[in-house]
């Protein structure tokens, strides 16, 4: 009983945040701000198929750095709220050295964070903001309706991920195994030959090592 309402409940509050996310993407479309969810609703969607099977707290959304405050005004006129309040000034210098800035709306019930990268810049990672703009003009529609990342490109991008916060949840390592399953046509020639170029081989197999070891 406590499982099946725990489940129940999950469902409801993703179909609610997913709502929410098909909201922001279409103000951001209206105003021409390429916006690309990320993890959250557009994994559970393009990787178990059903909302209900993945469980997420808040909405991750690429955007490119140039257009980050012009997304988060939007934001605001929304009623969220920004995490950190900073001047223009201040914000430009943010962009600069950081890669994300966290909204909040109905007292912590949702929770969006704007993305122009991944990991923090003192942080070596394989995932340039070069490759990372690439990655956005390779998005297209998947069969729910959302703009999505091509698999190689979301499975570089989650290794990383998981090795930036130490592989903490089991869930992290679920959908590596789920992406692989779901995309047997994968081009691992391209995969490894991206993830060598850019320094990121450990990080790569790291992550599918544990795919393979804990959950076959």
């Amino acid at each position: 009983d406590q499982l099946r309402d725990h489940f129940q409940a999950n469902t409801r509050r993703n179909l609610f945040l997913t709502g929410e996310l098909l909201q922001l993407l279409n103000l951001f479309d209206t105003h021409r701000i390429t916006a690309i969810p990320f993890k959250g609703p557009a994994l559970a969607a393009s990787l178990y198929g059903n909302l209900a099977f993945r469980q997420f707290a808040d909405l991750d959304i690429f955007v490119p750095k140039q257009e980050v405050l012009t997304a988060g005004d939007l934001l605001v006129s929304l009623g969220y709220r920004p995490q950190l309040q900073l001047t223009r000034a201040l914000a430009k210098a943010y962009l600069r050295s950081q890669y994300d800035l966290t909204f909040t709306r109905q007292d912590g019930r949702i929770i969006v964070e704007l993305q122009w990268g991944i990991v923090p810049k003192q942080f070596v990672s394989p995932i340039s903001p070069r490759f990372l703009w690439e990655c956005l003009d390779r998005a297209a529609k998947d069969g729910s309706g959302l703009p999505a990342l091509p698999p190689e490109d979301t499975l570089l991008i989650l290794c990383v991920h998981g090795a930036k916060l130490l592989w903490e949840r089991l869930g992290w390592i679920c959908d590596i195994a789920e992406l692989v399953r779901a995309h047997k046509g994968l081009d691992w020639k391209w995969v490894m030959g991206q993830a060598r170029a850019m320094g990121g081989e450990r990080m790569l197999y790291l992550g599918l090592f544990l795919a393979s070891d804990l959950l076959g």
